[in-house]
């Protein structure tokens, strides 16, 4: 993050963290992101601790991308 990307690509970055360091490392997140104006790519097997912490959220299900309400 100290070169303040435009994008952050993450693939299960919560991967390992119990809830409330998870909750923690996307409150991180989510301020350098608004700080330095950068969109975030996250990849998860799980849900988020965090309920709404994402502006759009997709499922992939058999190859197919599919938006979740």
């Amino acid at each position: 993050m100290a070169g303040r990307p435009r994008l952050f690509l993450l693939d299960e970055p919560l991967s390992g963290l119990d809830p409330q360091r998870a909750a923690h490392a996307l409150a991180v997140l989510a301020a350098a992101a608004r700080r330095d104006g950068s969109a975030v790519l996250l990849a998860s097997h799980g849900s988020l601790p965090v309920s709404g912490w994402a502006d759009r959220s997709l499922r992939l299900e058999n190859g197919r991308l599919h938006a979740v309400a």
